[in-house]
């Protein structure tokens, strides 16, 4: 399936190739390249906590140190890890469905509807953390269901420093395990010590890199983008992602997933099914009131990476819960009720999956347009930077990947996520950069003569009319075809600024 991503061509160029669908997965290869010559996740030349997947950075470190030997570079290798890490997950998801079912047929649909979701498709070469999340919660179920408890608490800890969400299932199977039952007590509280120790060990150690990097036991994008919404708002999200699972046409897909989570006592792991079907929708919940979610959230992949480790676990659920309604009708006594019963499941599967081949083909083709975007805008600008900006000064963005990897300078990251100097500025940078003139002085007191933004970001800045006076423009990229996130987002047009003194006088328009 990721060649079908890969070598897409929708936008006539090789950018699904050779390129990321978005700018966060550029983030990660500045910090991976840096981990991999300097050995210190720095941002500029200090080390940053920028990243929520540590483990995600330290892959990537591997990628740029494979391109320095092997003729490729480090994006191939950065899919080639998603890619892996994405078999991993299927492989698991299939193991987990044969031993809660001994059903190979279970096992194999539940592992064919990971390899066609779409949105778990497209993660598997976009450049993020996505299958390498999958993957560890896979490997520490199957660690679970094997009695393999310091495994499992190992993969535990390392899906923790792949996406910080994944703390609840590490939260979760100790209390599963600690409550099995003719277990000796003593032997329950070894076990669940093996469980829990290693995710308190990585939860202890990236907080106090972050603490003794920035001053704070969090990382920044926690700071920078951590918004608790309401129950509302979270569950209108949750529907909304949901109802966008192509297995999930007329929630069918769900019905069977709580279907297989309420039948998980008749399985012959209970346990490990409740657990596997608790999952998903306590992560799915998790997420969404941690940031808010627009209405299309669920269209731009931007958004829907976020949600997209709990599918694996989810369609599993989905295939106990077919198999359960299956177990039901071959225990029907009269043959019209047993065939009906299974004509019916028959016929929602393929209600279920009707949407998948169209739901495929837009996000091959939405991948490769996200791709093409990123190299017209971000990337070009990237190399634009390297070309015209001299080697000592820094530039001032709002989107801090390709533009820092591509063009090689010193850059102050506005948003905060990459440069903790404005994340935790006091008074905030709004604040002290309320009028034109002001921010211009500050850039330049920071050795920054060059703006780099999105124009639709920064209204109330643009439209002051002290800004033609401090700000010149440099170069405009548009990419006509945008499809990283709502063409409303006004982020298809990127504007570089030069900055200019304060005695300059107000250039002609």
């Amino acid at each position: 399936m990721a060649l079908c991503y890969v070598l897409s061509r929708a936008p006539g160029t090789a950018a699904a190739g050779d390129g990321f669908p978005l700018d966060d997965a550029w983030i990660h290869m500045v910090y991976g390249r840096s981990l991999a010559a300097r050995g210190v996740p720095a941002y500029n030349d200090l080390a940053e906590a920028g990243f929520t997947s540590p483990l995600w950075v330290m892959l990537l470190a591997v990628a740029h140190w494979c391109s320095a030997v092997l003729p490729a570079g480090p994006v191939f290798f950065a899919k080639l890890f998603g890619v892996l890490a994405a078999s991993v997950t299927t492989a698991s998801i299939y193991l987990l469905g044969l031993r809660l079912t001994s059903r190979s047929a279970v096992a194999s649909f539940a592992a064919l509807l990971c390899v066609l979701q779409p949105a778990l498709a497209f993660a598997q070469v976009s450049g993020m953390e996505v299958s390498l999340t999958t993957a560890n919660c896979a490997l520490a179920l199957l660690a679970l269901a094997d009695g393999r408890h310091r495994r499992a608490g190992v993969f535990l800890a390392l899906a923790v420093w792949s996406r910080p969400e994944c703390l609840l299932l590490a939260m979760l199977a100790p209390v599963v395990v600690a409550g099995q039952r003719g277990v000796p007590t003593a032997v329950r509280a070894r076990q669940t010590l093996q469980v829990l120790a290693p995710t308190a060990v990585a939860v202890a150690s990236w907080c106090g890199y972050c603490l003794i990097v920035t001053g704070h036991p969090l990382p920044n994008t926690v700071y920078a983008k951590f918004r608790m919404t309401g129950i509302g708002d979270g569950l209108r999200a949750m529907g909304e992602a949901l109802g966008r699972l192509p297995s999930n046409l007329f929630a069918v897909g769900v019905l069977f997933a709580v279907l297989g989570v309420v039948r998980a006592p008749k399985t012959r792991e209970p346990w490990l099914a409740g657990l596997i079907g608790v999952f998903p929708f306590a992560f799915l919940f998790a997420v969404v009131r941690s940031r808010p979610f627009p209405p299309d959230a669920g269209d731009f992949f931007y958004f829907a990476r976020y949600p997209a480790p709990a599918w694996p676990f989810l369609l599993l659920a989905t295939a106990l819960g077919v198999h359960a309604v299956w177990q039901v009708a071959a225990r029907q006594s009269r043959p019209a009720v047993r065939y009906g019963v299974r004509a019916l499941t028959a016929a929602a599967v393929v209600l279920a999956l009707i949407g998948h081949p169209q739901a495929l083909a837009r996000s091959i083709e939405r991948f490769a347009w996200n791709c093409q975007n990123m190299n017209e805008v971000q990337v070009a600008f990237g190399d634009w930077v390297a070309a015209n900006v001299p080697a000592d000064r820094a530039v001032a963005i709002n989107d801090a990947g390709a533009i820092r990897y591509f063009g090689g300078r010193r850059t102050i990251d506005l948003i905060g996520l990459n440069d903790q100097s404005v994340l935790f500025m006091e008074p905030p940078l709004a604040a002290r950069c309320s009028t034109a003139d002001a921010f211009a002085d500050l850039l330049l007191a920071r050795g920054a003569d060059h703006l780099i933004i999105f124009r639709s970001w920064f209204p109330g800045l643009v439209e002051q009319p002290r800004f033609a006076a401090r700000f010149a423009v440099a170069k405009v990229l548009v990419s006509p075809h945008y499809t990283v996130a709502s063409p409303k987002s006004g982020q298809a047009e990127m504007v570089a600024y030069r900055v200019l003194p304060g005695d300059t006088a107000r250039p002609p328009r």
